[in-house]
């Protein structure tokens, strides 16, 4: 029988097991009738409304600050910019206190940001590339040390890597370039002499 390198290097799908995914996997975990930003928001003084506000202020977070923090600091807007200042001026008329779980709801199951999904999408093949780096590329002979490359996993690696790459391009073409469109128009920094 000849030794087939390659054949002993592709990765072992036989002790792996199927998962049974239906579509109570994918389903959202909450009704659209329990989200107040969904069923309560109404235009504001300037003409737009709070979820506008809210939306812009996520866009313009998404790719500078975890998720986590973006709902903190949606909540502190909320508290501050819209419950507190009309608290103050109707004491009469009832505001729901939002926490970050309710933008987090909102904002993930209810108004979804492609910029979102894609860098979502971005991070989990890099964790995947991780995976691969630490399980399995280069393995060690356990008797006399040495070390080789496991092509399957490098195939896996570049299919990975090609992917993440298309996706990075995409996401600096869509979003970056749309930052830039937006943010201030500023000049190379001179220095002056003296």
């Amino acid at each position: 029988m000849e030794y087939n390198d390659e054949a002993y290097q592709e990765l072992n799908f036989e002790s792996d097991r199927c998962i049974q995914i239906n579509e109570n996997i994918f389903q959202e975990p909450f009704e659209i009738s329990d989200c107040v930003l969904c069923t309560k928001s109404n235009l504001g003084d300037n003409g737009t409304s709070l979820i506008d506000e809210l939306r812009k202020l996520d866009n313009d977070l998404i790719g500078k600050a975890s998720d986590a923090a973006i709902f903190q600091v949606m909540a502190k807007y909320y508290q501050e910019t819209i419950r507190a200042p009309s608290q103050r001026h109707s004491p009469d008329q009832q505001m729901p206190y939002l926490m970050a779980s309710d933008f987090q709801k909102h904002f993930l199951f209810h108004d979804m940001n492609p910029k979102r999904m894609l860098k979502q999408d971005i991070q989990f093949l890099n964790d995947a590339q991780e995976f691969l780096k630490k399980n399995g590329i280069v393995t060690e002979n356990a008797t006399n040390g040495a070390k080789k490359i496991n092509m399957g996993y490098m195939k896996q690696w570049n299919c990975l890597s090609k992917t993440k790459l298309d996706l990075i391009r995409y996401y600096t073409s869509q979003f970056l370039s749309e930052n830039n469109n937006t943010g201030s128009v500023s000049k190379p920094q001179e220095f002056s002499s003296f």
